[in-house]
Protein backbone atom coordinates (compact mmCIF):
# COMPACT_ATOMS: atom_id res chain seq x y z
CA UNK A 1 0.00 0.00 0.00
CA UNK A 2 1.64 3.43 -1.07
CA UNK A 3 1.62 6.70 0.97
CA UNK A 4 -1.23 7.96 -0.65
CA UNK A 5 -3.48 4.78 -0.69
CA UNK A 6 -3.87 4.73 3.06
CA UNK A 7 -7.82 5.69 4.41
CA UNK A 8 -7.57 3.84 7.75
CA UNK A 9 -6.56 6.68 10.35
CA UNK A 10 -5.49 3.43 12.73
CA UNK A 11 -3.19 2.40 10.24
CA UNK A 12 -1.74 5.99 9.41
CA UNK A 13 -1.09 6.50 12.93
CA UNK A 14 0.64 3.00 12.90
CA UNK A 15 2.60 4.02 9.88
CA UNK A 16 3.31 7.13 11.64
CA UNK A 17 4.61 5.66 15.21
CA UNK A 18 7.07 2.73 12.96
CA UNK A 19 8.62 5.66 11.03
CA UNK A 20 8.98 7.83 14.46
CA UNK A 21 10.26 4.55 16.22
CA UNK A 22 12.93 3.81 13.58
CA UNK A 23 14.11 7.79 13.10
CA UNK A 24 14.59 7.79 16.90
CA UNK A 25 16.56 4.64 17.19
CA UNK A 26 18.70 5.78 14.40
CA UNK A 27 19.27 9.17 15.70
CA UNK A 28 20.03 7.48 19.46
CA UNK A 29 22.70 5.36 17.49
CA UNK A 30 24.59 8.22 16.14
CA UNK A 31 24.53 9.96 19.43
CA UNK A 32 25.66 7.28 21.43
CA UNK A 33 28.49 6.53 18.84
CA UNK A 34 30.56 10.43 19.19
CA UNK A 35 29.93 9.64 23.35
CA UNK A 36 31.66 6.24 22.49
CA UNK A 37 34.46 7.82 20.90
CA UNK A 38 35.56 10.60 23.73
CA UNK A 39 35.28 7.61 26.25
CA UNK A 40 37.22 4.44 24.79
CA UNK A 41 40.07 7.20 23.59
CA UNK A 42 39.71 8.63 27.49
CA UNK A 43 40.07 4.47 28.72
CA UNK A 44 43.64 3.75 25.84
CA UNK A 45 44.76 7.16 25.95
CA UNK A 46 45.04 6.51 30.21
CA UNK A 47 46.34 3.08 29.52
CA UNK A 48 49.33 4.46 27.16
CA UNK A 49 49.90 7.22 29.84
CA UNK A 50 50.41 4.46 32.78
CA UNK A 51 52.74 2.78 30.19
CA UNK A 52 54.82 5.88 29.90
CA UNK A 53 55.28 6.51 33.74
CA UNK A 54 56.02 2.72 34.26
CA UNK A 55 58.84 3.62 31.63
CA UNK A 56 59.53 7.45 33.70
CA UNK A 57 59.61 4.75 37.22
CA UNK A 58 62.90 3.42 36.03
CA UNK A 59 64.99 5.71 33.90
CA UNK A 60 68.00 3.22 34.31
CA UNK A 61 66.47 0.69 32.60
CA UNK A 62 66.10 2.16 29.40
CA UNK A 63 63.22 1.29 26.58
CA UNK A 64 62.49 -2.54 27.19
CA UNK A 65 60.38 -4.52 24.58
CA UNK A 66 58.01 -4.70 27.94
CA UNK A 67 57.30 -1.52 27.65
CA UNK A 68 57.79 -0.75 23.92
CA UNK A 69 55.51 -3.73 23.55
CA UNK A 70 52.83 -1.63 25.89
CA UNK A 71 53.07 1.24 24.05
CA UNK A 72 52.91 -0.40 20.56
CA UNK A 73 49.63 -2.60 21.77
CA UNK A 74 48.35 1.09 22.81
CA UNK A 75 48.90 2.64 19.99
CA UNK A 76 47.56 -0.27 18.34
CA UNK A 77 44.29 -0.17 20.55
CA UNK A 78 44.15 3.76 19.81
CA UNK A 79 43.94 3.38 16.17
CA UNK A 80 41.50 0.61 16.25
CA UNK A 81 38.97 2.15 18.23
CA UNK A 82 39.24 5.38 16.25
CA UNK A 83 38.25 2.76 13.02
CA UNK A 84 35.78 1.32 15.11
CA UNK A 85 33.91 4.76 15.94
CA UNK A 86 34.41 6.14 12.77
CA UNK A 87 33.23 3.53 11.13
CA UNK A 88 30.42 3.58 13.40
CA UNK A 89 29.71 6.79 13.39
CA UNK A 90 29.16 6.56 9.53
CA UNK A 91 27.55 3.69 9.49
CA UNK A 92 24.92 5.52 11.51
CA UNK A 93 24.82 8.84 9.35
CA UNK A 94 24.25 6.38 6.39
CA UNK A 95 21.50 4.95 7.78
CA UNK A 96 19.96 7.85 8.81
CA UNK A 97 20.03 8.88 5.51
CA UNK A 98 19.08 5.96 4.03
CA UNK A 99 15.90 6.55 5.86
CA UNK A 100 14.93 9.54 4.76
CA UNK A 101 15.47 8.89 1.39
CA UNK A 102 13.66 5.34 1.53
CA UNK A 103 10.57 8.06 3.45
CA UNK A 104 10.81 10.47 1.05
CA UNK A 105 9.95 8.22 -1.82
CA UNK A 106 7.50 6.68 -0.29
CA UNK A 107 5.65 10.28 0.59
CA UNK A 108 6.10 10.78 -3.13
CA UNK A 109 3.87 7.58 -3.53
CA UNK A 110 6.58 5.68 -5.22
CA UNK A 111 7.41 2.77 -3.18
CA UNK A 112 4.78 0.56 -1.30
CA UNK A 113 4.40 0.42 2.97
CA UNK A 114 6.12 -3.03 3.08
CA UNK A 115 8.86 -2.10 0.56
CA UNK A 116 9.48 1.28 3.58
CA UNK A 117 9.44 -1.21 5.91
CA UNK A 118 12.13 -3.55 4.55
CA UNK A 119 14.21 -0.69 3.92
CA UNK A 120 14.27 1.41 6.96
CA UNK A 121 14.85 -1.94 9.12
CA UNK A 122 17.68 -3.36 6.88
CA UNK A 123 20.76 -4.30 8.40
CA UNK A 124 23.66 -2.08 7.88
CA UNK A 125 26.55 -3.15 6.11
CA UNK A 126 30.27 -3.82 7.21
CA UNK A 127 28.83 -4.66 10.85
CA UNK A 128 31.37 -7.18 10.98
CA UNK A 129 34.70 -4.35 10.35
CA UNK A 130 33.09 -2.73 13.03
CA UNK A 131 32.49 -5.78 15.89
CA UNK A 132 36.52 -6.82 14.17
CA UNK A 133 37.63 -3.26 15.04
CA UNK A 134 36.61 -3.20 18.33
CA UNK A 135 37.38 -6.53 20.10
CA UNK A 136 40.64 -5.97 18.46
CA UNK A 137 41.10 -2.75 20.37
CA UNK A 138 40.11 -4.54 23.10
CA UNK A 139 42.63 -7.19 23.02
CA UNK A 140 45.31 -4.76 22.22
CA UNK A 141 44.43 -3.14 25.90
CA UNK A 142 44.44 -5.63 27.58
CA UNK A 143 47.81 -6.48 25.78
CA UNK A 144 48.84 -3.48 26.30
CA UNK A 145 48.10 -3.56 30.36
CA UNK A 146 49.92 -6.98 30.69
CA UNK A 147 53.11 -5.74 29.25
CA UNK A 148 53.16 -2.77 31.30
CA UNK A 149 51.89 -4.47 34.52
CA UNK A 150 54.90 -7.16 33.92
CA UNK A 151 57.28 -4.06 33.03
CA UNK A 152 56.81 -2.57 36.59
CA UNK A 153 56.73 -6.15 38.44
CA UNK A 154 59.83 -6.85 36.90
Amino acid sequence: MKYRDVRDVNEWENQQQTISNRRESLSSWRSESLKRVTNYLFILNSGALWSSFAYLAKPEIGMTPLLRGSITYFAMGTVLILIHAATDYYMSEHSLRAVDNTLSEYYRNKLDWNVVQTKIYASPKNALCIEAAGWGSGVAFVLGLICAGLRILG
